[in-house]
């Protein structure tokens, strides 16, 4: 099998290349790769047929990756779940600057801390009312009768 070496091709402004497409204005500085720009162009031409390219290439990775905050499965699921509808439905893909999968990524981060934020809310209040002046717990009631019956 014999190598053959990139060509090089002189551009409109004179700059060599080794046989790239030149990056468009809207992406120039950006790393975009093959399935984000497929998820982008099904996003000008059929918005549902992004957000299922998204949700298929995008899914595990994102349950896996809340799931390192909430430690809980269906929460992880529930989370990047609601995420995906959330972008659907508030036609967020339209106002996407970075890449698809860094705005999913952070979008359920957020969510999943937004969760943890909201649980510890909670526990805080459920604590306070077991710690209501004069009110005793069950265990202290219970220490309580049984030194005193012996």
């Amino acid at each position: 099998m014999i190598r053959q070496e990139p060509k090089s091709i002189t551009t409109e402004n004179n700059h060599p290349t080794l046989g790239f497409v030149e990056p468009q204005p809207e992406t120039e500085g950006k790393i975009i790769d093959g399935a984000e720009l497929a998820a982008k162009l099904a996003f000008q031409t059929h918005p549902q047929k992004g957000c299922e390219i998204l949700f298929g290439m995008y899914y595990r990775a994102l349950c896996s990756h809340a799931i390192r905050y909430v430690y809980i499965k269906e929460v992880a699921e529930d989370i990047v779940s609601d995420v995906f509808c959330h972008f659907w439905k508030t036609q967020s893909y339209q106002s996407v600057t970075t890449s698809y999968r860094a705005y999913l990524f952070r979008a359920v981060r957020n969510r999943a801390l937004n969760y943890l934020a909201n649980e510890f809310k909670q526990s805080d209040s459920l604590e306070k009312v077991y710690h209501i002046e004069g009110a005793e717990l069950p265990e202290q009631i219970m220490q309580y009768e049984e030194l005193h019956q012996k």
